[in-house]
C-alpha cells in the first residue's frame, strides 16, 4: 500500500486557463503531519517566444592565445556563448581572400554549436568581391553581413571609405554594417545598411526607414552581474520597443591575446588576467566565463519576458510607460551618468555603477502580468 502523502503528492491540481497554463501547481503537502498545509509550487519561467533581436559578442579569433588557438577551443568559446544565451556573434578573417579557410571554420562552428541563430557579422581583410564567393556558408545558416570600415569619424574622407566599402559588399551581393557613433551615422552612413551605434549616445539616432539599427558596448568588462543584466534585458528591449534595435553587441569576448590562465612546464599555473574589455579569461581547459557574461544571460530572459507581455497583449499601457522611463543614452539609466569619466581610474564606473531600475521587481510584475507568480 502506498503512503497517504504519495498519493495525495500526486493528485496535484494544475490551474489552466483558456489561453495558457497559469505556472502555478497547487496541492496538499505533508499530508498526515502536523505540517500539513497546502502549497502553491511555481514553475519559475513563462513560455517566451523567440523574439526578433540579436545578442552577440564581438569575437575575433586572432585574440585567443597563441597556446589554445585551434578548432576544438574555438568549439568551446561557441558553446559558452551559446550557453549564456547569445545567439550571434561577428566573424573575423585575417588571410583575405587568398585563404578564406578560418572565415568558413567559424561559420561552420558557430552553425554547429547553435551560436548563430541572427545575422552575423563578417569581417574579413581584402576586397569583398573577390572573398565572398568563396565562401563556404553551411545550410540553414543566417544572413551574413559584410562589414564595413570600423568606427568611421565624421568626415568627408571616411564618408568615402564608407562609400566605397559599401559599394563593394553590395556588389558581392551582401548587406553593410559597421560600428558607428551617432553623429557620423548621420553625417556619413547613408550608403550603410545598418547602423551599429555605441551605446552612450543610442539616444541621438532616430529610426530613419532606411537603415536598421542595432547597438555595441566597448566601454566595459565582465565584472558588473547587474549593469549586464540591464543592458542585455531592460534597456535592450526597451530600445527594441521605441526605436526598433535589433541587435546588442558587446566588445569583446576575448580582449588581448596574452591574456588569460597558462600551464607552465612544470604544471604550475600561470595567472595574467589583463581585465581590459574581457568578457570571458581563456583557461587550458577552455574559456572562463565572467559574471558580467551571466548578467548577460540573466538580461536575456528579462528581455524575453517583457517581450512575451508584449506579445500577448492587453499590457500596452505598463510597457510603455516602463521603456518611456529608461533613458536611450545608456550611461544616463545608471547611477553613474557620466560612466567611465566619473573617475580618474577607466573602470572604476564599469565595475560598481547600478541601473536606476529594481530589475528583479520589474520581473516580477511581468510575470504577474503573465499569470505566472513571482518567484518570491
Amino acid at each position: 500500500m502506498r503512503p497517504t502523502w504519495l498519493v495525495a503528492s500526486v493528485l496535484a491540481v494544475l490551474l489552466v486557463s483558456a489561453a495558457f497554463a497559469q505556472w502555478t501547481e497547487t496541492r496538499k503537502a505533508f499530508v498526515g503531519s502536523p505540517q500539513e498545509r497546502t502549497i502553491q509550487v511555481p514553475f519559475y519561467m513563462p513560455y517566451c517566444a523567440e523574439p526578433d533581436f540579436g545578442w552577440g559578442m564581438y569575437y575575433d579569433h586572432g585574440r585567443i592565445p597563441a597556446v589554445y588557438r585551434n578548432a576544438a577551443y574555438q568549439r568551446k568559446c561557441m558553446v559558452q556563448m551559446a550557453a549564456a544565451g547569445l545567439n550571434t556573434l561577428t566573424i573575423y578573417g585575417w588571410w583575405g581572400e587568398k585563404n578564406v579557410d578560418d572565415v568558413n571554420l567559424q561559420m561552420a562552428l558557430a552553425q554547429e554549436t547553435g551560436l548563430a541563430r541572427r545575422p552575423v557579422m563578417i569581417l574579413p581583410c581584402g576586397d569583398p568581391r573577390k572573398l565572398v564567393p568563396l565562401l563556404k556558408v553551411p545550410a540553414g545558416f543566417p544572413e551574413v553581413v559584410g562589414y564595413g570600415p570600423d568606427e568611421p569619424a565624421n568626415t568627408p574622407e571616411a564618408g568615402k571609405q564608407v562609400a566605397d566599402s559599401a559599394a563593394q559588399w553590395h556588389e558581392a551581393g551582401l548587406r553593410v554594417v559597421t560600428a558607428i557613433s551617432a553623429d557620423s551615422a548621420k553625417g556619413i552612413g547613408g550608403p550603410l545598411d545598418i547602423w551599429t551605434i555605441h551605446v552612450p549616445k543610442l539616444g541621438e539616432v532616430k529610426p530613419d526607414g532606411k537603415h536598421e539599427l542595432w547597438a555595441y558596448d566597448c566601454q566595459q568588462r565582465g565584472t558588473n552581474f547587474v549593469l549586464h543584466r540591464y543592458e542585455a534585458g531592460l534597456y535592450s528591449f526597451s530600445a527594441h520597443r521605441r526605436i526598433g534595435l535589433k541587435a546588442m553587441f558587446w566588445w569583446a569576448y576575448f580582449n588581448d591575446a596574452n591574456s588569460g590562465v597558462f600551464l607552465n612546464d612544470d604544471g604550475s599555473i600561470k595567472w595574467n588576467a589583463l581585465r581590459v574589455n574581457d568578457h570571458a579569461l581563456a583557461g587550458p581547459d577552455g574559456p572562463i566565463t565572467t559574471v558580467g557574461m551571466k548578467g548577460i544571460n540573466e538580461g536575456i530572459d528579462d528581455f524575453k519576458i517583457l517581450h512575451e507581455v508584449e506579445r500577448r497583449g492587453g499590457n500596452e499601457a505598463w510597457l510603455d510607460k516602463l521603456c518611456a522611463s529608461v533613458p536611450l543614452n545608456f550611461w544616463d539609466g545608471t547611477d553613474m551618468p557620466k560612466g567611465p569619466e566619473t573617475s580618474k581610474y577607466w573602470w572604476d564606473a564599469c565595475d560598481v555603477a547600478k541601473p536606476q531600475f529594481d530589475l528583479d521587481a520589474i520581473r516580477s510584475e511581468a510575470c504577474r502580468l503573465l499569470h505566472m507568480p513571482s518567484p518570491d
